[in-house]
């Protein structure tokens, strides 16, 4: 029984071959299209963020820089003077130290 529709669809491929090969050049086509939309999606996505990245954004102002003024103000010998005085009442620092940044 299994032999003769294993034998009747060899025989159907082999009568429309021009059909068969078609059908799998189409179903070929339409895998790969499938496939290769998200595959380019992506890496059109990766490159410009890649773009974006490389680029410098003057709007925005590191943040190293709004720290960076508060703690070149203090020189390494005011900081050893400041440590050697007592601590005002009032605020807890050193008298005549700037106050510490809060980070």
């Amino acid at each position: 029984m299994m032999f003769s529709v294993l034998a009747f669809v060899v025989k159907r491929l082999l009568n429309n071959g021009v059909l068969v090969l078609s059908t799998a050049f189409g179903l070929l086509v339409t895998v790969t299209l499938v496939t290769a939309v998200p595959l380019y999606s992506e890496g059109l996505s990766a490159h410009l963020l890649k773009l974006e990245l490389a680029r410098p954004d003057t709007k925005i102002t590191p943040q190293r820089a709004s720290v960076l003024p508060a703690t070149v103000s203090r020189s390494p010998s005011n900081a050893a003077t400041c440590s050697s005085r007592t601590a005002s009442a009032a605020t807890g620092e050193p008298a005549g130290c700037p106050e510490r940044p809060q980070i």
